[in-house]
């Protein structure tokens, strides 16, 4: 039986999204977003989680840190709402965990 033919960049496509390609891009673009927004002594000390109904999660190597990041939650969410205009970021939540 012959196929119809198909074009190559519908093959590349399909290839990237079942490699995961574009959600490690992604990934990478909202890595790189928090850091901006925090700058590199906060980013040094936290990871990006996930990103679930508009909730970003964020892990925290300290309490002391968890607590800073709290208190300065309304504005990093700010931040990160101007750096990814697109993206339906509406809350951010903090925990502790193993940080590298």
């Amino acid at each position: 039986m012959v196929q119809n033919p198909r074009h190559v960049s519908d093959i590349l496509t399909e290839l990237m999204v079942r490699g995961g390609y574009f959600r490690r891009q992604w990934a990478m673009v909202l890595e790189e977003a928090w850091c901006r927004a925090v700058g590199p002594d906060l980013a040094s000390v936290t990871r990006i989680g996930r990103l679930r109904r508009g909730v970003l999660e964020i892990l925290v190597g300290s309490s002391p840190v968890l607590q800073e990041l709290t208190f300065g939650k309304a504005e990093l969410l700010s931040r990160l709402r101007q750096l990814l205009p697109d993206e339906p970021i509406h809350d951010l939540r903090f925990r502790l965990g193993r940080i590298g």
